[in-house]
């Protein structure tokens, strides 16, 4: 078969396409096309790259190792460069291909190639990792809170300070209990840096 197609490339083969002038296609691209299609049936029969390459040296008789290369890369490209299919579409046809291969071995009595099927299979669909940790709904609760010593700000009368003062120091506890009290109703400031008396650094 004589080629006189050895200069067009994926790119113009492209353009065609993007036209819509499909059907005005000359005769050296259908001829690049009908080559395209010869590599991709092949490859979907799970023949190797180099098993493809020399085939079509052996059938197209002024092909080079060169161009067969370059035309096993246009197939690929043309027929398998869809970006709208997503990764986990892909997984799930490389394991239906491992699933159909399984099934094979199995009909043959060749366990350990239906072994090692399921288990490509089962890595293709990402069973073999481990789900990831769920975080709890408060991880993602990004509302500040503010804290208010006020209770007036937030619609709660305040307490009678001389009232308070007077129940607290009825209440049967220890003074130290008391003041704990008083600090925690506002009624004494705490001295986050209270220094010790002398009495205090004299017992040191």
């Amino acid at each position: 078969m004589d080629l006189y197609d050895k200069d067009i490339r994926i790119e113009a083969l492209q353009e065609w396409v993007d036209s819509g002038q499909s059907e005005e296609l000359p005769v050296a691209m259908v001829k690049y096309i009908e080559q395209l299609e010869l590599i991709r049936s092949l490859y979907q029969k799970y023949n190797t790259r180099e098993y493809i390459i020399k085939y079509l040296v052996k059938v197209y008789s002024n092909i080079s190792r060169h161009r067969a290369n370059q035309l096993f890369n246009d197939s690929l490209n043309f027929f398998y460069s869809n970006n709208d299919i997503k990764k986990e579409a892909w997984r799930n046809i490389y394991a239906d291909k491992f699933d159909l291969a399984a099934a094979v071995c199995w009909q043959k009595d060749d366990m350990e190639g239906y072994r090692r099927n399921n288990e490509s299979a089962m890595k293709a669909r990402g069973l073999d990792v481990p789900e990831p940790q769920k975080l709890p709904d408060e991880f993602y609760d990004r509302r500040v809170i503010v804290y208010q010593m006020d209770a007036r700000k937030v619609g709660i009368e305040r307490v009678n300070r001389y009232e308070l003062a007077t129940f607290i120091d009825n209440l049967d506890v220890s003074e130290q209990e008391k003041v704990k009290l008083q600090q925690d109703a506002g009624m004494i400031t705490i001295d986050l840096f209270e220094t010790p008396n002398a009495e205090d650094q004299s017992q040191q």
